[in-house]
């Protein structure tokens, strides 16, 4: 009996480590929609947004309709539903739920697949995802310059290094780590031949230091250049880098009550 209710206590506590790990997980957003519209504005699936997706000049060029998802050998998650196609301009924005108040100590995380699938040429060719808050969204910027090279911005300031492949889909890591101090945004960018890492690395591709300007941090703004072509897709935000760059199978509650019941009467069985 006493090994039945041990079996229990463990199953119990399995559970609740799954709920805890699964709480990191702030915001997702797959784009996996009816084929109905290609257009992106009221669109609210996905969990832990505040809202839908703003596009209400209709200039993004939006959802593509066709049940294929960005994927690449290196992203760590199953893909699903569309893809959302970004060119010529526009911009596509949305609020995520919890306020992420970045004038304590502390860090937020977000993943992402990107491909740019054209070179637009030397201007307006830049093809971005941009985060911050509702009144100042250019606070965090990356992606493409109009030259190919990795851009990541914060603040104004610049920590990008190296170019992409245009045509490549790319799975992104980048993390904000807050401070008394100055602040650092990092970012991992891994390519089609890459491995993502089950643990946070030590050292990150690009960073830059910068003292923010804002308390808080609530929305995401998708931006290419009218020359620029790309698409975007499976977007996390997170607290921790498990959530939004490792894919681990949550146990469910009922299979390991069952584990848990069968082993107990097999201890029974063998005390009898």
């Amino acid at each position: 009996m006493k090994k039945m209710i041990s079996a229990a206590v463990v199953t119990v506590a399995c559970c609740l480590f799954a709920q805890t790990a699964s709480a990191a997980l702030i915001a997702y957003e797959g784009f996996d929609y009816p084929n109905d519209t290609p257009a992106i504005n009221g669109l609210d699936g996905g969990s832990g947004w505040n809202g839908g997706w703003v596009d209400g000049d209709g200039d993004f060029a939006g959802l593509s309709q066709d049940d294929v998802s960005l994927d690449s050998a290196a992203f760590p998650f199953a893909s699903a539903g569309d893809r959302l196609i970004g060119q010529g301009g526009g911009e596509g924005v949305r609020n995520f739920g919890p306020l992420v108040d970045v004038a304590t100590d502390g860090a937020l995380y977000m993943s992402l697949l990107l491909n740019k699938t054209s070179d637009g040429g030397g201007s307006a060719d830049n093809f971005e995802v941009r985060v911050g808050p509702s009144s100042f969204a250019d606070m965090i910027r990356f992606g493409s310059g109009s030259s190919e090279n990795w851009i990541l911005i914060l603040n104004g300031t610049n920590g990008g290094v190296g170019n992409l492949t245009v045509g490549d889909t790319y799975f992104a890591v980048l993390r904000l780590t807050t401070t008394s101090g100055e602040d650092e945004l990092s970012a991992m960018v891994y390519g089609p031949g890459d491995v993502v890492p089950a643990l946070e690395p030590a050292v990150w591709d690009m960073s830059v230091t910068k003292t923010l300007n804002t308390g808080v941090i609530d929305q995401i703004r998708l931006e290419v250049g009218a020359n620029s072509h790309g698409d975007y897709d499976e977007f996390r935000i997170g607290s921790d880098w498990a959530s939004v760059a490792v894919d681990v199978p949550e146990p469910t509650c009922v299979a390991l009550t069952l584990m848990g019941s069968v082993a107990g009467m097999a201890s029974l069985r063998r005390r009898r």
